[in-house]
């Protein structure tokens, strides 16, 4: 992937590798795409909410 795509407002991005059962990473997947969103997005919305503790 070029570094460009791996910016976002301004933070360098990184990659992580995650398990989990097919059936959650199905069910993952269609949430995010349910609310027009990637994945990563799902994710980072996800951490800001939980461990950072954003509204």
């Amino acid at each position: 992937m070029p570094q460009a795509a791996l910016k976002e407002h301004g933070s360098e991005l990184t990659k992580l590798t995650l398990s989990m059962t097919f059936e959650d990473k199905r069910t993952l997947k269609a949430y995010a795409a349910n609310q027009d969103k990637t994945v990563a997005k799902v994710v980072r919305e996800w951490i800001d909410e939980k461990c950072k503790g954003a509204n």
